[in-house]
């Protein structure tokens, strides 16, 4: 295995997506409000497994650092019960809601889950998230701080490629524990397309339109109606 600098943060290069960069953003189910992301690794990129491989580690080493010779039963529960896990396969959760469409075809919820997974196929895909007391740091191409929300919002969309810089830890609040992965910066790399749109803004396909008369216009609707 190589060897890793577990001091220093991780620093790669994905894909954004869900972003919600410029103000945090509730989290489900809870009553905190935190700055998070996606961050998409295709499985067909040749750096993405050297990526994969260093994160494995820096989970197992905080773990171990943190809760001994019980480190490998605790990731092992967190990822048991789907809860904060660090990064996920897109592949296996495709193949799960899959079969659970097989088993249930007619069902809206397994429909729209499936379609939904189908998105991540082919991909590893992590979580990462800040305080809302601490936002993370942005920056463009040139290393120029990103700071304006309505620039943060515009710049940093579902698709766009950045450099992440991220921190793995170990976490323990009451009966949980676990390792987690904490936002801490985020640099445009390149303006790639966006993942939520089919085709970018409706407003691209306006153009001025001359205004006629239309004093015949109650006329007409009277005789179609």
């Amino acid at each position: 295995m190589a060897d890793f600098d577990f001091s220093r943060p991780m620093v790669f290069t994905a894909m954004l997506q869900f972003p919600a960069l410029a103000q945090p953003k509730q989290v489900k189910g809870s009553n905190t409000s935190k700055y998070s992301a996606q961050l998409i690794l295709k499985k067909d990129d040749p750096k993405t497994q050297a990526v994969i491989d260093e994160i494995k580690a820096r989970i197992l080493h905080e773990a171990e650092a943190a809760f001994g010779t019980d480190a490998k039963v605790i990731l092992k529960r967190q990822k048991d019960a789907n809860k904060f896990v660090v990064f996920k396969d897109g592949d296996e959760i495709w193949k799960r809601a899959k079969a659970d469409l097989d088993e249930d075809p007619d069902s809206e919820i397994t429909q729209k889950a499936e379609k939904n997974a189908s998105y991540n196929k082919g991909t590893f895909f992590l979580t990462a998230s800040s305080s809302s007391k601490f936002r993370p740091e942005y920056a463009n191409f040139d290393c120029t701080p990103i700071t304006d929300p309505a620039d943060i919002e515009e710049l940093f969309y579902p698709g766009v490629t950045v450099r992440a810089v991220i921190k793995i830890a170990a976490y323990s609040v009451d009966v949980n524990r676990g390792v987690t992965c904490y936002l801490q910066g985020l640099q445009i790399v390149k303006h790639t397309p966006r993942l939520d749109t089919s085709g970018g803004s409706a407003a691209q396909f306006f153009e001025p339109v001359a205004i006629e008369s239309v004093s015949n216009d109650t006329e007409v609707m009277e005789d179609l109606l």
